[in-house]
């Protein structure tokens, strides 16, 4: 009898765990490549290997080819990363979620990636200062390169197009930023409010957990988004004009 328990224990837990841990984790995080191969994370995460910091443990070298790699296991909610690659790096092969944007910026590629409910799989090896004998590239891969920044590109444009709803916004200050699904749901729900509305009315109409909405909200705080006051027991919300 005993023994029938702990075996109904051992498999309800083999079959139960992987949906508890589905979705557990999110990250809206920044990884700011140095040209010595260390790297300065920040943003906001609860996966424990995107502590806040300076760390090795992303980037690897073989010869004169650096690697800057994001490899999970684990399932991601929702997750929005920045990758920073050091001032004169060249890309030579990059395998990125299907949301990807690339953009230059003070002589440094910055890529951008966003997804939700899967593993995070990302890959990127660089050369920095390159000379012209050693920065040949074969024709496939540039034309494979071309390919993806169009893609990225395209993938901007469609978001802009779709105005204030969309993955890329603009704040106050008028720079775009990211949005994540359900930073777009909170955002596309004060649109249609005439007033301030409080926390506690955002969590019931959208059915949000309280802790989620409360790491959001303030996430949009610090993009520029919207305002936030305290009036009484409640918070009051509306979007920055």
């Amino acid at each position: 009898m005993k023994l029938g328990i702990v075996v109904a224990f051992v498999a309800f837990v083999f079959l139960a765990l992987p949906a508890l841990s589905f979705g557990a984790y999110y990250a809206e995080a920044s990884f700011d490549v140095m040209p010595d191969g260390s790297v300065m994370v920040s943003g906001i995460s609860n996966y424990p290997g995107f502590a806040e910091g300076k760390t090795q443990m992303f980037t690897s070298k073989d010869k004169d080819i650096w690697a800057f790699s994001l490899s999970t296991d684990e399932v991601f909610s929702e997750y929005i990363f920045s990758v920073e690659l050091p001032r004169d790096a060249s890309i030579s092969y990059l395998k990125a979620p299907r949301h990807v944007r690339i953009e230059t910026s003070n002589g440094r590629i910055g890529i951008t990636a966003l997804g939700k409910d899967e593993p995070i799989d990302f890959l990127v090896q660089y050369r920095i200062n390159a000379s012209k004998e050693e920065s040949f590239v074969p024709v496939a891969l540039l034309l494979g390169l071309a390919f993806l920044l169009l893609a990225g590109i395209a993938f901007a444009l469609l978001f802009f197009r779709r105005g204030k709803s969309s993955a890329v916004t603009e704040n106050k200050d008028g720079q775009a930023v990211f949005l994540t699904e359900r930073q777009r749901e909170i955002v596309s729900f004060l649109e249609k409010q005439n007033s301030p509305v409080s926390q506690a009315r955002i969590e019931e109409e959208l059915g949000i957990p309280k802790s989620s909405l409360s790491r959001n909200i303030e996430t949009l705080l610090k993009k520029g988004i919207i305002n936030k006051d305290r009036s009484g027991m409640s918070s009051m919300i509306w979007l920055e004009r």
